[in-house]
């Protein structure tokens, strides 16, 4: 099966700086090189890797949409991707709230549960607390989307900083919570820190995403 590339490019010449264009390109395409894969510290099911060109033609045909619209088609891209990034935090927050909860009722500290503790009754609700905001915050953004809705952009943005951030909070916290437990490798705490991170990372950073809100509101 021959894979593609979307490519985003200025097509020159044009009076507009911010203009670009999309391409669908095959992979095998003359001058088109895929560089060294790079190390990522997680998610190993799909690869980074820079795009060197030389010489490289690519028929007109090959463009998606009408020229210069590629901001346009990349904000497309990101209004569906971002409800998508945050139900993945979601499900990474569950995740890893349902180890704690288990941890907490099966091991003990000083002749007691961790889960007859207050404190961490405490903690683990406000987990709980979070995870259903994040949620709640999601499927609104989600549904935003299907209905073609004027606040697509500024819910996807706010879902997925929210519910990223959340995650990566709430990863940190269950390591905590499960003390030396929670830094060995038969404990899936570590994977998942370093998903959160990426997750906060993938389709802009939650910096841009504060910034694409603030547009919003003003």
């Amino acid at each position: 099966m021959q894979r593609h590339l979307v490519i985003f490019a200025k097509e020159l010449p044009t009076s507009i700086p911010t203009s670009s264009s999309a391409f669908l390109v095959e992979q095998g395409t003359a001058g088109l090189t895929l560089l060294k894969r790079e190390g990522e510290i997680g998610t190993h099911g799909f690869s980074t890797s820079a795009i060197a060109f030389e010489e490289c033609a690519i028929p007109g045909r090959y463009r998606i949409g009408t020229g210069a619209d590629g901001p346009a088609i990349l904000a497309r891209i990101t209004s569906f991707s971002r409800p998508l990034l945050a139900a993945m935090a979601v499900g990474l927050a569950q995740g890893t709230l349902d180890t704690a909860v288990a941890h907490a009722r099966e091991h003990k500290q000083f002749g007691r549960r961790l889960a007859d503790s207050e404190s961490v009754k405490l903690k683990l609700a406000d987990m709980g607390i979070a995870i259903e905001a994040a949620r709640g915050l999601m499927v609104r953004a989600a549904s935003a989307f299907d209905h073609r809705s004027s606040e697509v952009a500024k819910l996807g943005a706010a879902a997925k900083c929210f519910a990223t951030d959340m995650a990566m909070r709430l990863t940190i916290d269950c390591a905590q919570l499960l003390g030396e437990a929670g830094y060995l490798h038969r404990f899936p705490l570590e994977r998942r820190i370093r998903q959160a991170k990426l997750l906060q990372i993938l389709e802009g950073g939650n910096e841009s995403q504060r910034l694409t809100i603030s547009r919003a509101l003003l």
